[in-house]
């Protein structure tokens, strides 16, 4: 006998939550709110690989989640990467035992952006970009491609 699972829809990109602004608060929140400095070595030096310099990198300061941006009335560029860190949630769920409500706690991946990966919510984007990676030996250089994996003669009759 197979057990079948109930599979939520999926959202569609324009279907937003009616409590987004409330999700986004409470997400700034909680950033502000927590004080482990667990991740900031993770914080440190992946903002520093993307070339940004170690004392321009403060955590709940100007490192936050896509959420907590929006809060603080900024929006995270389109295309930018974040650095991925482990924080832990807390959530009230009812046992199943007793029927009463209890605090969970678990780990969950997020994604953090810098300040400069952000724009004003209502301002113009200027379009801004990183500098690239320092290359370790001292002189500017522009960091090479990365593949894409695409296949390069699928993208050619696709702009035909």
């Amino acid at each position: 006998m197979t057990t079948r699972t109930t599979r939520r829809p999926r959202r569609r990109s324009g279907d937003r939550p009616a409590n987004h602004a409330a999700e986004a608060s409470a997400a700034l929140a909680r950033a502000l709110a927590d004080k482990s400095h667990a991740n900031y070595g993770a914080i440190l030096a992946g903002f520093a690989d993307r070339g940004i310099p170690v004392e321009e990198i403060r955590p709940r300061e100007n490192v936050f989640t896509y959420g907590a941006w929006q809060a603080k009335g900024r929006q995270v560029r389109r295309g930018e990467h974040g650095v991925k860190i482990t924080t832990v949630v807390e959530k009230e769920e009812r046992d199943s035992k007793t029927g009463q409500m209890k605090k969970v706690r678990f780990s969950r991946g997020v994604t953090v952006f810098h300040e400069t990966q952000t724009f004003p919510i209502g301002g113009e984007d200027d379009g801004g970009t990183l500098p690239p990676p320092p290359t370790g030996d001292g002189s500017e250089s522009t960091p090479p491609k990365r593949s894409t994996g695409a296949d390069p003669q699928l993208a050619q009759r696709f702009r035909d």
